[in-house]
């Protein structure tokens, strides 16, 4: 064979200037069956083991074989007892399928190499090259590719990677192989290299792409998010819990079928038990010290408002309720003690504008619906389950929601939430009907918001109605 005996010559002379004048990818000779010629494709990988190849030529070898193991229309790996220089000399033996070739060496090859050049810029396309291999190469869940120090190779080179590489198109790459190793080497992620990894995918889905995306969710599927948690810095975490919030508020695409495992919820469920009471801590120091820690809980509570109304796990556990009522009566009693972050705003201009997320000051997060969200929590947990309704009123919950239902501009539908938590409370409960049919009216409140919005009430008749202000 002509090519393969000039690939013989520039091997053999090291005269790689005349590679590209022999080889191009786009006319790679074919076997009978229309597959790349294997022969060839041995030499090629013999060629990488020669320290002097130049960076140019061992991209044009790892493109070869990036199109070589794409499996609907090349080759399936299967092991041979021949290395890549025996390959393409002598062949294959007859009983060695034609539909295969053996990988194992050059994905070896490849992984070390990425392990000595992984710092040097001078090779960013060998870099991109060998990841793109890689990532097509472990598409298929092949586990016995390579031995077990060589997967964790993988995972060290993808850490580093991820957390340290900026360029876009290796970290691509990178988030593209961590997505398709996932699944079936996840057994030999450490928790150190979890932590790496996830603080990189968090990074990269910042950025918008995709497979870091997607591979966040495969680690959420599993229990990834439970055993790295508490490694992760505290911006991750609160990036990570957002992703996780609007994941099961289905705001994102194509997702409304993806489910948290039993195991998260339980931990979100305990982190938030173990952390709530982190929202009371509104002392100037504390605040501009620490202000980022109260969003945790913000975040969490949001979470778990929704699931308890999706998973009966939420419902069954009477001390996150109790948790919950307690913390709103704390807040309520807070706010009616003196003026802070909890005390209710009766003029929405009170309500200053911030060019800060709601995320970033845990002024935002106690002064924007963080009391309307916990009403909201209870609203959901008593719905259509008497032990709720009956651990609510309990513990004067009743009470205290009704005391909750003023307009208040910090905590925007909190008289909704606070009705549908009545609702809620009474529906089929006689007793807590009775409680509710004994009520009084004691007073008639008008209150500044309303008053902004050009609207009175008007308490005439029976009942109170809306009316307009006088011009």
């Amino acid at each position: 064979m002509e090519l393969l005996e000039k690939l013989n010559y520039i091997e053999e002379n090291c005269c790689w200037e005349e590679f590209y004048n022999v080889f191009n990818i786009k006319n790679f000779p074919e076997e009978e069956n229309g597959k790349k010629n294997r022969r060839i494709l041995a030499k090629l990988g013999a060629c990488l083991s020669k320290k002097e190849v130049p960076s140019s030529i061992k991209v044009s070898i790892l493109k070869s074989f990036k199109l070589a193991c794409l499996r609907d229309t090349q080759y399936h790996h299967k092991p041979y007892k021949k290395n890549y220089s025996s390959i393409s000399s002598e062949g294959f033996d007859p009983d060695y399928p034609t539909s295969y070739f053996p990988f194992d060496e050059i994905t070896k090859w490849t992984i070390d190499n990425l392990t000595a050049i992984l710092e040097n810029p001078d090779e960013i396309d060998v870099i991109k090259e060998s990841l793109s291999f890689l990532c097509n190469m472990l598409a298929y869940n092949d586990d016995i590719l390579v031995d077990e120090s060589y997967h964790e190779k993988t995972i060290n080179l993808l850490g580093k990677l991820l957390m340290n590489c900026k360029e876009d198109g290796i970290v691509i790459r990178a988030c593209c192989l961590t997505h398709n190793i996932m699944n079936t080497w996840y057994r030999y992620f450490d928790v150190q290299n979890l932590v790496k990894i996830t603080e990189g995918l968090l990074k990269a889905d910042e950025h918008g792409f995709k497979a870091a995306r997607d591979s966040l969710l495969i680690l959420l599927k599993k229990d990834a998010f439970v055993r790295n948690y508490e490694g992760l810095s505290l911006d991750s975490r609160l990036y990570f819990l957002e992703l996780v919030c609007k994941l099961v508020n289905n705001e994102l695409e194509n997702r409304e079928d993806f489910f948290l495992p039993e195991d998260t919820v339980l931990f979100l469920i305990k982190r938030f038990k173990d952390r709530s009471n982190l929202i009371l801590k509104t002392e100037e120091s504390y605040v501009k010290e620490q202000m980022k820690e109260p969003a945790e809980v913000i975040i969490l509570l949001d979470i778990l408002g929704t699931l308890s109304c999706k998973m009966e796990i939420v419902k069954r556990d009477a001390s996150l309720l109790i948790n919950v009522v307690f913390l709103l009566k704390a807040i309520h009693m807070a706010g009616k003690s003196s003026s802070n972050n909890f005390t209710p705003l009766q003029k929405l201009a009170q309500v200053a504008p911030s060019n800060n997320s709601d995320r970033e000051s845990i002024e935002n997060h106690v002064a924007f619906g963080f009391k309307s969200s916990l009403v909201r929590f209870i609203a959901n947990d008593v719905y259509k389950n008497r032990a709720n309704q009956d651990k609510v009123q309990e513990l004067d919950g009743m009470s205290l929601i009704l005391d909750c239902c003023n307009i208040d501009a910090r905590n925007p539908l909190i008289m909704q939430w606070c009705i549908l938590a009545i609702r809620n409370l009474l529906e089929n409960n006689p007793a807590n009907q009775e409680l509710i049919r004994n009520s009084q009216k004691i007073r008639f409140i008008d209150t500044e918001v309303i008053r902004e919005m050009g609207i009175t009430l008007n308490q005439d008749g029976n009942p109170i109605g809306i009316v307009p202000l006088p011009d």
